[in-house]
């Protein structure tokens, strides 16, 4: 590994440190065992200057090391965001969270060189997520993988994506990404990476981000491959449809900011030097204590700079990349289904919601369809013996009306754009593999009549199902089901595992 030293004897057990030699200064990491041999781990790198005060809402800036060794031992904080559920008992924990929070985690194995680079981007529909969460871990990916593996935070919610026209930086939670791809190209040698064999990995948001930067040019020739998990520019078309510009100003109205300006350029700046000044704490709060929508009506928006009105239809895919995974899941959208009746309906059994009126919500928010000219689409997914409520038991229905909204929702947010995003990409001369989950893990969270749902891959494809233990980032009532990792589950991870790193090879 490239200017890598050994620089102690066993601090803890299989534990020792290590010290590199960047750009930017001298980082202390760790020299850890595994199972698959020793990996050097660099947990929280500063890849630029804390987003605070004047820097709130700005593009982020390069980092600044100060005098002597930077200590890259431990995570930092996770960029700020409200509570997110995974279903209807499970809880995502992100742990500590702090406005100061642009790092990477970066894992290496023991003495690599010119190895391929992946920099994983992590979901959270741009509200929640970190790229230190338990399930994102590279301790073990890295070996197993032979490669250079990274994660990263970005801002988010309306510390990464405020609306406002006064603003000169915009959309900057996707600009914290262009910085680290940015950095991980100068930097990724230093840790023994190939920088011209660079993997972008995202997940749901995370995939959505790296397919609207590879349709612009704000990190043209930097990427060789790309793996979009649950996600593609296609699952933001609605996102994209919010009113950000209003619900910021509502937002700042809320926390008390205001302006004896009427409205206009004056007017927004004042509410934005007052914005800047809000602890960050007051802006999570307000915006969890509201419903679903108020939680993610702050999202990327159509800025005519990095994000161009097409960027959805748009077929453009950076010329620079040569391979793409796309990877989606039998019923993605089970587990966003279950979200939004426990939220909208304030209850568990969606058989005490007429039938009609969710097909309704649901063809005018996904299709844009009246639901007078949809019946044929509707028997497609809910077949009048369904509808029929005497022609099956309460918990079949149930059953059968959770597995047809489901699959609508899935085909629309996650099928037809994968398809499309594929084709495209297919059709520029990138090599396209297109993969869907039919495997339902034992140490599922969804019903056992349902198959993968949304985000259940992601420990899976890391190899990490040891980590998967109530405490572990996770809590609810549901958390000992966790437990019960079958042989079955590692198994198939296995497999996974293998493909994706010779996916990152090129092989």
């Amino acid at each position: 590994m490239a200017r890598l030293i050994l620089i102690c004897a066993l601090l803890v057990p299989n534990v020792c440190a290590l010290q590199v030699q960047l750009r930017q200064g001298t980082v202390r990491g760790l020299d850890v065992e595994t199972p698959f041999g020793r990996t050097a781990a660099f947990l929280g790198v500063p890849y630029a200057q804390p987003p605070v005060g004047a820097l709130r809402f700005a593009a982020p800036r390069p980092p600044l090391f100060s005098d002597g060794i930077y200590n890259a031992t431990e995570k930092k904080f996770s960029c700020p965001g409200p509570e997110i559920s995974i279903g209807k008992w499970v809880v995502a924990d992100f742990g500590e969270q702090d406005e100061d929070c642009l790092y990477l985690n970066i894992w290496a194995p023991a003495n690599a060189s010119n190895l391929p680079v992946v920099l994983y981007i992590h979901g959270g529909i741009f509200v929640a997520g970190s790229g230190g969460w338990f399930p994102f871990d590279g301790t073990r990916l890295a070996p197993r993988a032979d490669i250079v593996y990274i994660t990263m935070n970005m801002r988010l919610g309306v510390l990464g994506f405020i609306n406002l026209p006064v603003l000169s930086d915009t959309n900057v939670g996707l600009l914290d990404i262009v910085r680290a791809v940015h950095w991980v190209h100068e930097n990724a040698e230093a840790f023994g990476g190939n920088p011209e064999q660079l993997t972008l990995w995202g997940q749901s948001a995370g995939a959505i981000s790296i397919d609207f930067l590879l349709k612009s040019d704000a990190i043209s020739g930097l990427v060789r491959r790309a793996i979009l998990e649950g996600g593609s520019a296609g699952l933001a078309k609605f996102l994209l449809e919010f009113d950000g510009e209003y619900e910021s100003r509502q937002l700042a109205y809320t926390l008390g900011c205001s302006s004896a300006e009427p409205d206009g350029e004056a007017h927004d700046r004042e509410l934005l030097s007052c914005l800047r000044e809000v602890p960050w704490q007051d802006i999570i709060k307000t915006r969890s204590e509201g419903g679903t929508i108020d939680k993610v009506s702050i999202q990327p928006f159509i800025d005519g700079k990095l994000l161009k009105k097409d960027v959805v239809a748009s077929p453009h895919i950076d010329p620079s990349v040569e391979e793409l995974f796309v990877v989606s899941n039998e019923l993605e959208a089970f587990l966003i289904l279950e979200g939004l009746v426990k939220k909208l309906y304030e209850t568990n059994d969606i058989t005490s919601i007429d039938w009609g009126t969710i097909l309704k919500i649901s063809f005018k928010v996904v299709l844009r369809l009246p639901y007078e000219k949809s019946a044929e689409i509707i028997r497609r997914y809910i077949p009048d013996d369904v509808i029929d409520e005497s022609r099956l038991s309460k918990e079949l229905r149930e059953i059968e009306i959770q597995r047809g909204i489901a699959s609508m929702f899935t085909d629309s947010f996650f099928y037809c754009p994968a398809e499309f995003r594929s084709a495209t990409a297919g059709d520029r001369g990138v090599r396209v593999s297109r993969g869907e989950f039919h495997f339902r893990p034992d140490f599922s969270f969804v019903p056992k009549w349902a198959s993968m749902s949304h985000a259940e891959e992601i420990a899976l494809m890391h190899g990490n199902l040891d980590l998967y233990k109530p405490g572990k980032g996770l809590s609810g009532a549901m958390m000992n089901s966790f437990v019960n990792v079958s042989r079955s589950d590692y198994d198939f991870s296995d497999v996974i595992v293998k493909w994706i790193g010779d996916f990152f090879h090129g092989r």
